[in-house]
């Protein structure tokens, strides 16, 4: 017993321990809204952090352990805009260290209830007698939209609470949050119906700030070839590189591209692929800082990515009287799916939040921070309720005392930490 008590005594010392966490700052990543917390494995480690990792440290005149997450680090000047990170004076950025996505609406969730849409049964009738083109089956959610005309906003169907700062509770339930999300991704899958014979278009957006982003999926009907003069060789297959095959008139041209509007529509980058009639899609569109991305991906293996960076941002007009009100600066209902000139099925819906700071605190919120050789700056990620280095200031290295590795308790909440 002596030998497992000094085993024990060793491990706490050199390995690592269990803290518990209580506080709501780093909701919904860590900790828990229920009494009692959140027991976290801790490993004891000082090297230097990277960005965006989380770390357990004891602040001066403190032995309470916190966890926060890292985003800024020594010798950066650093500086909170707009729920934003600016870094060196620029907005981070950098997409191979991004921070987490926090989900804020699941295929678990009620669409209805945090979708606005026409929606009707069939035969219901919109405005002008139009049907509405939006109902709900047993496949998922159906778009009949082979009248509405390209650019029209009625096929689509927008997430009228906006991107905002609040997350998924325990249970998979929505917590709403009162302040603005800048950050932004939405993903969804869809199943191709008919097609109208001037071709369709899927679509995806976010709003930020002045501008709007879309990827855009343009499809096309494929002209089967002329038939073989008599005796002349049979219509060969068409086989493409990205993966989908067939007759010429089995497939549809696809034209993927991400788009930036504010006065007027600028193609931002594009790519041309080939699918099957029938492709079952999983389309995404993702916003972080600067950084824009879109995917599209095929049953049949076809592929497109775009990425980006976005080299001018516009503010809105009304952006003035929402500073002087808080901190909102975007207007409207986002992000969006749908599309028109098709019929589609949209299943599995997902909207995920980037992380986002209110201006709770002054340090580095009302001028940027420089931080010394050896400091770092902390944030939590539940940030309306963190205290953290938009009030203390910058953070020393040898404060951090290591890595929070697992929730190890309650059962119910075991997990591996990013």
């Amino acid at each position: 017993m002596a030998l497992g008590l000094l085993g024990l005594w060793a491990a706490r010392t050199m390995v690592g321990d269990v803290y518990r966490v209580e506080s709501a700052s780093m909701l919904p990543t860590l900790g828990s809204e229920r009494a009692g917390g959140e027991l976290v494995l801790v490993t004891y480690d000082r090297s230097p952090p990277e960005r965006f990792e989380m770390v357990v440290l004891f602040r001066d005149g403190s032995n309470v352990p916190e966890v926060k997450r890292v985003v800024g680090l020594p010798r950066e000047s650093l500086r909170l805009r707009h729920g934003e990170l600016w870094i060196d004076g620029q907005p981070y950025s950098e997409p191979g260290t991004r921070s987490p996505w926090i989900p804020i609406f699941g295929p678990d969730n009620a669409v209805e209830e945090h979708f606005a849409m026409e929606r009707g049964d069939g035969d219901s009738q919109g405005v002008g007698g139009e049907v509405r083109p939006w109902t709900r089956s047993d496949e998922g959610w159906q778009l009949a939209a082979l009248d509405v005309p390209m650019g029209s906003a009625r096929g689509l169907m927008r997430h009228h609470k906006g991107l905002h700062d609040g997350y998924l509770g325990g249970e998979g339930e929505v917590v709403q949050g009162s302040g603005e999300a800048g950050d932004g991704r939405i993903r969804v899958d869809v199943g191709l119906g008919e097609l109208a014979q001037g071709g369709g278009r899927l679509r995806l957006g976010l709003l930020k700030a002045g501008d709007t982003f879309e990827l855009v999926v343009e499809l096309a009907q494929v002209a089967p070839p002329p038939p073989p003069a008599n005796g002349g060789p049979s219509v060969p297959s068409v086989d493409t590189a990205d993966g989908a095959e067939g007759a010429a008139g089995d497939l549809l041209q696809a034209r993927i591209s991400l788009t930036q509007r504010w006065t007027e529509e600028v193609v931002l980058e594009e790519q041309v692929l080939f699918l099957r009639r029938d492709a079952e899609l999983a389309l995404s569109l993702e916003l972080h800082n600067r950084y824009l991305r879109g995917a599209l991906r095929a049953d049949s293996g076809a592929e497109a990515i775009l990425a980006t960076r976005v080299t001018e941002v516009h503010a809105h007009p009304l952006t003035r009287r929402g500073e002087a009100q808080g901190e909102r600066r975007t207007y409207g209902a986002h992000p969006w799916l749908g599309g028109e000139g098709l019929a589609a099925t949209f299943n599995n819906i997902r909207v995920d939040r980037g992380l986002a700071w209110t201006s709770r605190g002054s340090v580095g919120v009302h001028g940027p921070v420089l931080l010394g050789p050896d400091e770092i700056f902390v944030l939590g990620d539940n940030s309306r309720v963190s205290r953290d280095s938009r009030e203390w200031g910058a953070v020393p290295l040898t404060a951090v005392l290591g890595r929070p590795r697992a929730v190890i308790y309650p059962p119910g909440a075991m997990r591996r930490l990013p």
